[in-house]
């Protein structure tokens, strides 16, 4: 299972994007597949589609003046 706290991290995009790296190295090592949490296939579409709805609590976030990764955000979201 990988999974990415959001708040915790200052850049969600190189985050996320190491998660996936990983996350494929080992689908590729063990033969295995990717699959959500619903045992649904997940390919570089829905990989994508889960990177920009990161994106998009992301912004929310600096929108309303919480820095992701910061200690605010992390007492917050603890």
């Amino acid at each position: 299972t990988f999974q990415l706290d959001i708040p915790r991290v200052q850049s969600y995009i190189e985050s996320y994007n190491h998660m996936v790296m990983l996350a494929r190295q080992m689908e590729h090592g063990l033969g295995a597949h990717l699959v959500d949490d619903k045992q649904h296939a997940l390919n570089d579409v829905q990989i994508d589609k889960i990177r920009q709805q990161i994106k998009l609590i992301h912004d929310k976030m600096i929108a309303r003046g919480i820095m992701p990764g910061q200690a605010y955000a992390l007492r917050l979201f603890s």
